[in-house]
């Protein structure tokens, strides 16, 4: 019976190529405006951002962005590679809701805020209630009628909770603004269990908001996080000016190794992408060119 295979060496850290992690805060008021292709929008957001129109006087205190009339489309911050393994994520963004702009016939986003790491959390407003959704299935709601005027959405999440660390705990809260301070009125707590969620370094940010939802401008977006600054890990190499990762292993002398690849952990497929490589008793070396796919998990597979 053939003996099953060992394991040299395994690569699983999530911000391995991309380094260690560094606090990222952003703050944007839509203030910045140059042209209707230059400004704080087209700068700091990608996506079908040319539903959206940023506008010099349509915001809180100046300039604002106006929602499309039905939300086909999302906005998601150029900023990208976010953190999740052990961190926590917080954005808020000030809107402007009047009820008398809801489409009763045709239920909108009045403003929502989704992660996208290997699954989804999305929490916001959404026909009059508050709701938080994992992977398209909803997991909190309660009813949220708003009142004309101002207010304030924020979603929290803590990442990596619980015994097992697979717990992110998302809140989101919706404060009132009365004059220049902001007033809470109502929030929910849901614990998502998702471990792909939980340990992520390539997390994504993006909002969605229609006006038939109510939402006639946005502002203030703000978003504390982790994330991580490309070519930080000691091994992450330049070889014939392209990114590679250089695996090192001990060997066995005349032992076959094999290099696998995995696009997710746990339960991803692995793939060889190199061997046999035969050991000579001393350390193994092998330079994987990382340009196009940056982000995997590597193990050396001994037989």
């Amino acid at each position: 019976m053939k003996a099953s295979p060992k394991f040299a060496l395994m690569l699983m850290i999530p911000w391995l190529v991309y380094g260690q992690p560094e606090p990222v805060k952003l703050s944007i008021d839509f203030e910045k405006y140059e042209t209707s292709t230059e400004n704080d929008l087209t700068m700091h957001f990608v996506g079908t951002i040319g539903r959206f129109v940023q506008d010099t006087q349509i915001g809180r205190s100046g300039g604002g962005v106006i929602p499309p009339d039905r939300s086909d489309s999302e906005v998601r911050l150029r900023q990208e590679h976010f953190i999740t393994a052990g961190s926590e994520l917080s954005v808020s963004c000030d809107f402007n809701f009047d009820p008398a702009a809801v489409n009763p016939n045709l239920p909108q986003p009045t403003l929502t805020i989704d992660l996208q790491a290997a699954h989804v959390i999305s929490a916001g407003l959404f026909n009059n209630r508050l709701r938080i959704v994992a992977n398209g299935a909803e997991r909190a709601q309660i009813p949220m009628p708003l009142g004309r005027g101002w207010h304030r959405l924020t979603v929290n999440i803590q990442f990596g909770a619980g015994p097992f660390g697979d717990e992110n705990r998302t809140t989101v809260s919706v404060q009132k603004y009365e004059g220049q301070e902001a007033r809470k009125i109502s929030s929910i707590s849901e614990s998502i269990f998702d471990i792909d969620i939980a340990n992520s370094a390539r997390a994504t940010v993006s909002f969605k908001a229609a006006k038939w939802g109510g939402t006639l401008a946005i502002d203030n977006f703000e978003l504390s996080g982790q994330s991580a600054k490309q070519g930080e890990f000691p091994k992450f190499v330049n070889a014939s000016a392209s990114p590679a990762l250089e695996l090192r292993w001990p060997s066995i002398r005349n032992k076959a190794y094999r290099i696998e690849v995995s696009d997710e952990m746990p339960f991803g497929e692995w793939r060889q992408v190199a061997g046999p490589i035969y050991g000579t008793g001393n350390e193994l070396s092998y330079l994987l060119s990382i340009r196009f796919r940056p982000f995997r998990f590597y193990r050396v597979r001994e037989e």
